[in-house]
């Protein structure tokens, strides 16, 4: 089975058109590429599946799960747990890539999710939050989505186990449509990033405290801008000749009026660093209550 695994593989074919070139990819470095094809767009998975994933992985995902399939009916039958080894002989066959293209098509195909969870399949993935590039959301493509998956499907991965358990700690009580205005504010002043290296192309995020001081920093500097203005106007000291800095202050106090509305708890931080849809992720929450 393991050899009919790896013919599928080597039959996967991927065309791809780049400007004036076309670029003609097979096996591991088609799995590679359709998989960044994926993380490049991140709100239509479902889409995706409909045409890349089905055309080009059918007969593969096919033969991986009906090879699954088989070994699972095995231990069934036997009732022995040593059996596992058959399955982590299969994990072991698996590269990254594999996994998370498996990954995606489990959030489509039930039965396959079903058994990545009992086999704790995702194990080897490492999350995928940790560092960022300027397109910083298509570097959360697991986080957005692995709590649709029990604990159990990445067994004792140290960084899926504090994934979950700052999931934990999300609030199912948060206005959803006030929720997004903070993140767009968030977004917009950079509060969530700092560069790693001054001419790096990579990010790391900013932890709570360190975004909460930066807020409260740009809310000093601008009161302390404002004050001598502030002061005038309380005595009634302007005239026409303020009406550039009048127009700047009023900006400024506009400005204030955000920064102070951002609140960022611990709630709010763990949406954001794992670029999660609240709305689906409450939904999804109150599914698994019932």
């Amino acid at each position: 089975m393991l050899k009919t695994k790896k013919e599928s593989i080597d039959s996967i074919y991927y065309e791809y058109q780049s400007f004036r070139e076309e670029k003609i990819f097979t096996g591991q470095n088609a799995i590679k590429q359709l998989t960044q094809k994926l993380q490049s767009q991140p709100d239509s998975i479902s889409n995706y599946y409909n045409h890349e994933l089905t055309e080009y992985f059918s007969s593969y995902f096919r033969i991986l799960y009906e090879t699954i399939k088989t070994c699972d009916d095995f231990i069934n039958r036997t009732e022995n747990i040593n059996n596992f080894k058959y399955i982590n002989i299969l994990g072991a066959t698996l590269t990254i890539n594999e996994l998370k293209i498996l990954f995606f098509y489990s959030l489509i195909d039930k039965e396959i999710k079903k058994i990545a969870e009992k086999y704790s399949l995702f194990k080897s993935l490492s999350i995928d939050n940790l560092n960022m590039n300027e397109n910083w959301e298509l570097n959360h493509m697991l986080t957005s989505h692995a709590y649709e998956f029990s604990p159990q499907t990445f067994a004792n991965n140290k960084q899926w186990i504090k994934y979950f358990t700052d999931l934990e700690k999300i609030s199912l009580n948060l206005d959803p449509e006030n929720l997004t205005k903070r993140l767009q504010l968030i977004y917009k002043f950079n509060f969530h990033k700092h560069r790693e290296l001054e001419h790096s192309a990579l990010y790391k995020f900013q932890t709570l405290d360190e975004m909460n001081s930066k807020i409260q920093e740009n809310i000093e500097a601008i009161e302390a801008k404002n004050a001598d203005f502030s002061h005038s106007i309380r005595n009634k000291n302007i005239n026409e000749d303020n009406a550039e800095e009048m127009a700047e202050y009023l900006e400024d106090m506009q400005l204030l009026q955000q920064l102070n509305s951002i609140e960022i708890n611990e709630s709010l931080y763990y949406i954001l660093i794992y670029h999660i849809d609240y709305k689906e992720f409450k939904n999804h929450q109150h599914e698994k209550i019932k």
